[in-house]
């Protein structure tokens, strides 16, 4: 048999702006896949996994164990602020003195996590529907503010 398809190969040559954009979804990617194994990892040997998601402005979120969100906000839980993030349904917890006042506007310049929990309080792993929410409210929520003619990521929490 005579196969005379042929490969047609196009290249494409991407900017700075989208090969930084690509690095920073494979990151995101390689990251959430590792938080999997290691939850499966964690539920084959028999223990209680409870997922959250740690939102730092200019980077990824990334899936955590409690005991992980403690290391991003060590007010995590004891001195830390919440708040419902957007129409997600999760908390947000957050460091009130990383809040600039701009106005009416509020932006989170520091770590928060987004977590949810149950009817009496216990916390609940997040699901991948809720993960992906948080994704979504943190690109969403997601700004560059500048001072001193420097330029930082933020969260507009209001």
């Amino acid at each position: 048999m005579n196969d005379k398809r042929q490969n047609h190969f196009s290249v494409t040559t991407l900017t700075a702006q989208e090969v930084e954009k690509l690095t920073f979804w494979l990151r995101e990617l390689h990251s959430g896949i590792g938080h999997c194994m290691d939850a499966l990892h964690m539920e084959d040997a028999g223990d209680d996994v409870v997922l959250m998601v740690a939102a730092v402005p200019g980077q990824p979120i990334q899936a955590k164990t409690v005991e992980e969100c403690f290391h991003v906000l060590p007010c995590f839980g004891e001195s830390d602020a919440i708040a419902i993030a957007g129409t997600t349904g999760l908390l947000l917890s957050y460091d009130e003195q990383q809040i600039i006042q701009l106005g009416e506007e509020r932006y989170l310049t520091g770590p928060a996590i987004l977590y949810c929990v149950d009817e009496e309080g216990e916390d609940l792993s997040l699901t991948v529907r809720d993960i992906y929410a948080a994704r979504l409210w943190v690109e969403e929520q997601a700004v560059t503010l500048c001072a001193d003619g420097k330029e930082f990521p933020a969260l507009r929490l209001d």
